[in-house]
């Protein structure tokens, strides 16, 4: 507990000192300490004229300019705690969206493991003792058209049981044999995937690799294993990239529990698998000379927490109040805080008040007094006082003003961090859901099911349960879904991954227009993606439902369609909490909100009762024409209060919403009341 303390003066002492220094606080403070020094002098000169005054009246001035000094202190402090507050909260958003974001995306390499383990293509391959070129060719194009749909994968391999390569993107059937403990792993024999991070021999052109690897079974034989080489540079990157918003004051890394460098954006502040300190998770931050430390461990998503990993991340003391000086913010919004905001000073613009009537009475007091006992000498005296009372006052006005300038412009920049994460996990989230639909649109159980419906064959019945049971075993493996629907060409639903759906079977499916749509699509990297809207497949609730035509391999006609429903609701709603402002005053996180609304208005999901998903609402001028990746600041009335927003207008992640021919126009908003 003491060291807490000595850390937090530490701290408060740093933060002193930077704040004090900044040009308008030095101004601040010089006139204060000039008037006070003022104060005292002509304090002085009155009681040297004070015969026949009450002797009370001069220690009330006397003890009016104390009230006077602890108010320009608490406005200091005031200062320091706001600009600690946003330096914590600032390092804290990004330290913990670095280890969130890079777990949210690995989770879903944990799923895709699992399925492509079980395709039949890459076991019939494997089953073949000596593979011939028609083999060869037609597990590249498997293997290709998966790696054209996931496009975080950096080779996908296939390994015999005797640990040699049978095929690689990379490498093709090259002769190599691989030397890697992993491959022992008694999780692969169990039937469960394995996270590997480091050298492997494989891919010894890299010191470390992030590889999936699963057991490719025929029922209990090990036909061969599964290795998916995941971008993981890459991918650290782009996270490093959207975190820094362009300031490259922020030093991060991506760290093991020992303290290992995985990956960083500062490969002198932190270099690359060196041990730099052992991280401790911690709510707040720790201080170390003039710089801010925080690390944090994941807090999972859907229940994986990953390897053993911990983001840090620190930030010079001097950088966060240098990027929160408020002079640029006046001259960009029109904007001033009344009484009525939440972010209004009301104890130090009160104080002031009280001060400088107190002052008020006791100079009333003393011309009285003065007029009564006839010492017109001391009447300068109280009106030099007078004059000194409204310049301290109208300096403290300043200084509130320049306060609630810095308070805002702090706000504002937690809004704006806010939507533009929100925006960009959202962005991330539904790639994996376009590449999910296209690549099960490929899967053999399902096209040979279609196949057997279109020509009555009497295996109808058998591949359909077992259509079906592939279905329950994605939706297991990913878990975003309600439902999967395997539809044929005469639009009747055949199978479902959720059984309590079952009632759905051998009905019309209902949305017909987007059924259309998605048979309209001509190759396998296209899909469909219906608008945000109401169905009976989502408890007639707003959500989105992905298509993808399952073609006939030989002819490449339509045998039918599958169509995966989207957990939206759950799914939206951990978005925004997790990358929600986080304020430390109770009154502004009551006032705030997040919400995803589309560019007609309609909203998608918020965290506010004020919006309800599908609702529709005015839109403003700013918000009015979209364009990827623009952000700004608008001003939205809701249920007759008006809120202040930040918005970010949602640019895709990698080839999603950038080069796949979808356009989906989200906003993601982050607001306070105005």
């Amino acid at each position: 507990m003491q060291s807490q303390s000595n850390e937090h003066n530490e701290h408060n002492a740093i933060l002193t000192k930077l704040i004090a220094g900044l040009p308008e606080i030095k101004n601040y403070l010089s006139e204060l300490e000039s008037q006070d020094l003022w104060w005292t002098t002509v304090a002085m000169v009155g009681k040297i004229n004070n015969q026949n005054i009450d002797p009370q009246l001069l220690v009330s001035i006397v003890e009016t300019q104390v009230e006077f000094q602890k108010l320009r202190d608490k406005m200091m402090s005031s200062l320091i705690e706001r600009y600690e507050s946003q330096a914590k909260s600032d390092l804290q958003l990004k330290t913990q969206a670095i280890i969130d974001i890079i777990n949210r995306n690995l989770f879903e390499r944990t799923a895709d493991v699992g399925f492509l383990a079980e395709d039949l293509v890459i076991k019939d391959y494997l089953r073949v003792q000596h593979p011939d070129k028609s083999d060869n060719e037609r597990i590249q194009q498997r293997l290709t058209e998966y790696a054209a749909k996931y496009t975080v994968y950096k080779d996908i391999a296939l390994v015999k049981p005797d640990h040699s390569l049978a095929y690689s993107l990379k490498y093709g059937n090259k002769s190599l044999v691989m030397h890697d403990l992993f491959l022992q792993d008694r999780k692969l024999q169990q039937g469960q995937f394995v996270e590997h991070f480091g050298p492997c021999s494989l891919y010894d052109d890299e010191k470390r690799v992030l590889l999936y690897i699963q057991a490719i079974r025929k029922d209990s034989q090990v036909l061969g294993y599964l290795i998916l080489h995941f971008r993981f540079y890459d991918e650290m990157n782009g996270i490093f990239k959207t975190l820094n918003l362009g300031n490259t004051q922020y030093k991060m890394r991506l760290t093991h529990n020992d303290g290992e460098t995985l990956a960083s954006n500062d490969s002198i502040h932190y270099p690359l698998y060196k041990k730099t300190g052992k991280p401790k998770s911690a709510i707040n931050p720790s201080v170390h000379q003039s710089s801010l430390t925080l690390a944090r461990t994941t807090k999972g998503y859907e229940g994986f927490m990953g390897l053993p990993w911990l983001s840090e991340a620190s930030l010079d003391v001097k950088s966060a109040i240098q990027q929160h000086k408020p002079a640029e913010l006046n001259h960009s919004l029109n904007y001033q805080i009344n009484s009525q905001s939440p972010l209004f000073l009301h104890e130090l613009t009160e104080t002031n008040l009280m001060v400088k009537n107190l002052l008020l009475i006791v100079i009333l007091n003393g011309k009285i007094n003065s007029l009564k006992r006839e010492v017109s000498a001391f009447l300068p005296v109280l009106e030099s006082f007078q004059e000194i009372s409204q310049n301290i006052s109208d300096t403290f006005n300043r200084f509130i003003h320049h306060l609630h300038s810095v308070i805002l412009k702090i706000v504002l920049t937690k809004l704006e961090n806010s939507a533009l994460l929100s925006a960009e996990i959202m962005d991330r989230n539904l790639y994996e859901r376009a590449n999910d639909v296209r690549w099960w649109a490929l899967n053999d159980r399902l096209i040979n099911c279609l196949k057997a419906n279109l020509s009555n064959s009497s295996e109808f019945a058998s591949l359909q349960v077992k259509a079906q049971q592939t279905l329950l075993t994605i939706n297991n493996l990913y878990t975003v879904y309600t439902n999967l629907l395997l539809i044929d060409h005469n639009h009747n639903i055949i199978a479902v991954s959720n059984p309590e759906e079952s009632k759905w079977l051998g009905q019309k499916f209902e949305h017909k227009t987007d059924l259309e749509q998605c048979f309209k699509v001509s190759n396998s990297q296209a899909y469909f993606a219906s608008n945000f809207k109401p169905s009976p497949y989502y408890g007639d609730k707003p959500t989105y439902i992905y298509y993808a035509p399952i073609k006939d391999p030989e002819k490449n006609s339509n045998l039918g369609a599958i169509a995966i429903v989207f957990d939206s609701a759950p799914q939206f709603k951990a978005i925004l909490k997790d990358f929600a402002p986080d304020f430390m005053r109770h009154e502004l996180k009551t006032a705030s909100f997040n919400a995803f609304i589309n560019s007609k208005g309609q909203v998608i999901s918020s965290n506010t009762d004020l919006l309800q998903a599908g609702q529709q609402i005015t839109l403003p001028a700013e918000l009015g024409q979209f364009s990827a990746g623009k952000q700004g600041l608008a001003e939205i009335t809701l249920g007759g209060t008006a809120f202040i927003c930040r918005f970010f207008m949602s640019k895709g992640y990698r080839e999603f919403k950038n080069a796949d021919g979808y356009n989906n126009y989200v906003i993601a908003l982050a607001a306070i009341k105005k």
